[in-house]
């Protein structure tokens, strides 16, 4: 049986396991949204009409600030957020999987170890899975999107509350509480989870969640509400900096200070490693700053365009002669293009943990334990 058989018979036979636990969990959110308030106040934005609602900025500033969220916008950033397109990042959500992300997480624990890592997010970077990785340590998410940072602060307190109370989260009790504050649904949990159980060799969701509430406990979350060349350059001192999407699609031409900031911290600590991703997820790649990525045209150095496969293959090359690029993984209409035994490259099917198309990570001697 191929590898993509395999997988489309585990992923029925996980949606089969699972309908049941998802029925149950969509029945509970159904009735704690109808008992629950709505925490952020509306009202109407000037000269529109009573269906184009937008959220009260001192509302959800205030909200944060009781959360214990950092706060660092400045005038400009909030006035910005008053307008169509701030309020369409203070309402945006999404929750598609991103398998190469994860995969990477996971790669990087391998080579550097689980234990005391620091790492700052742009975004929501799959918050809570870190902690099926990694313990002791800790982890700052910044976003000027002040509704997401309170959904997940909220995920996080309420977690936190209920192993004070009970002890243990269980898998329905996880998929809940990322469910009602909306920091997740039952379909990418549902991927995440299988991905994750793939890469660390776990048979089924109760053994995983012993993994999480082990480590989840030891690390800390911390939320910052800013841009992300407005964060200190302190905070900045850490293992690994997740910038999502932001390089992969270019959106620092867009951010003001975006790449003078990435090329300082990278000369201030030159061991840290950035990770970027791209949306929808078909690649991901752990690098060094270099401005390259600064100079390419159109789309990033960093992001193959799609296109024939002789053409991807060709691109292929351009990636593998960058020093600075430490690790890629690239997914080609599912044919994951990998190395062959003759120096050259080919699209193949691969098993999670064995997907990259290039590796230069120089591991450390550590011990690690899942």
């Amino acid at each position: 049986m191929s590898q993509t058989r395999k997988r489309q018979t585990r992923k029925r036979q996980t949606r089969k396991r699972l309908k049941p636990i998802n029925k149950q969990i969509k029945s509970r959110i159904k009735n704690k949204r109808k008992k629950k308030r709505r925490r952020t106040k509306y009202v109407k934005r000037v000269g529109g009409s009573s269906n184009d609602p937008i959220p009260i900025i001192s509302t959800l500033i205030d909200e944060c600030t009781q959360l214990g969220i950092i706060m660092n916008l400045n005038d400009e950033l909030i006035a910005y957020l008053k307008t169509p397109n701030g309020i369409e990042w203070l309402t945006h959500q999404t929750w598609s999987s991103d398998p190469y992300y994860i995969e990477i997480i996971h790669i990087l624990c391998e080579k550097f170890g689980a234990h005391d890592k620091k790492m700052l997010c742009v975004g929501q970077s799959y918050f809570l899975f870190m902690s099926f990785f990694m313990q002791q340590s800790t982890f700052m998410f910044v976003d000027i999107n002040l509704s997401l940072l309170i959904r997940m602060k909220n995920t996080i307190n309420e977690l936190n509350e209920l192993i004070k109370s009970t002890g243990y989260v269980s898998y329905t009790k996880f998929c809940e509480i990322i469910q009602i504050n909306q920091t997740g649904n039952s379909e990418s949990i549902d991927a995440t989870i299988q991905n994750i159980k793939q890469l660390l060799g776990v048979d089924d969701e109760n053994e995983l969640m012993d993994i999480f509430n082990q480590q989840f406990v030891t690390n800390e979350y911390i939320f910052m509400a800013a841009s992300f060349p407005d964060v200190d350059e302190t905070y900045f001192d850490v293992d690994y900096v997740n910038v999502s999407n932001l390089i992969s699609h270019r959106f620092g031409d867009k951010i003001p200070g975006f790449w003078d900031k990435m090329q300082y911290i990278q000369s201030t600590y030159p061991k840290l490693l950035f990770i970027g991703t791209n949306a929808p997820p078909n690649r991901g790649f752990v690098f060094e700053y270099n401005d390259e990525i600064k100079q390419s045209t159109d789309n990033s150095i960093l992001d193959i365009s799609p296109g024939r496969l002789d053409d991807t293959l060709a691109n292929v090359h351009v990636i593998t002669q960058k020093e600075w690029i430490k690790y890629y993984i690239y997914n080609f209409n599912w044919f994951f293009i990998v190395p062959d035994n003759n120096g050259l490259y080919k699209g193949e099917e691969r098993e999670a943990g064995k997907r990259a198309l290039k590796d230069i990570l120089v591991p450390t001697t550590h011990t690690i334990h899942y």
